[in-house]
């Protein structure tokens, strides 16, 4: 999607400066002169638009990311807990919701890597956008059969 955005922008810049060379050219008259005042107003419009949906599409700088889990079954249940939240939910994990997530994680765990991994089993088993603490009660629910870790 951003290369198709860079081409549009680039298109609007192309089209911004042939509007600027040739509006001075045209014959100037009362009529010509309200149009082309309104016309560049409305121009301006469409620049901010493309400018403000530019600051959508295209992210602010990503921060590091440090898991307080190094265990590489740790590791590998963290990239399918965001690819499932892309493939399920359509959610790019972004570095600042990665770090949040990850702190949070940590924290409902006690940094237990193995209570972590069935954290995030769980709330995929269950089609969940979010993980949370699990206790015995939500561990007996028909959604999960097992407290077993999956191996990867």
């Amino acid at each position: 999607m951003k290369n198709e955005w860079d081409k549009l922008y680039e298109a609007l810049a192309e089209v911004q400066d042939e509007m600027e060379e040739l509006l001075p050219e045209l014959p100037q008259s009362k009529n010509f002169t309200q149009r082309s005042n309104n016309l560049k107003r409305r121009w301006a419009l469409v620049q901010k638009l493309a400018n403000d949906l530019n600051e959508m599409i295209l992210p602010a700088n990503p921060i590091p990311v440090k898991s307080p889990f190094d265990h590489v079954d740790f590791v590998t249940a963290w990239q399918m807990w965001k690819e499932y939240l892309q493939e399920q939910h359509h959610i790019t994990m972004r570095s600042r919701m990665e770090v949040c997530g990850l702190k949070r994680l940590a924290e409902i765990s006690n940094t237990e890597y193995m209570l972590a991994i069935r954290i995030l089993e769980f709330a995929m088993s269950g089609g969940y956008k979010g993980f949370f603490r699990i206790d015995e009660k939500s561990q007996s629910r028909p959604i999960t059969e097992t407290t077993e870790t999956i191996n990867y």
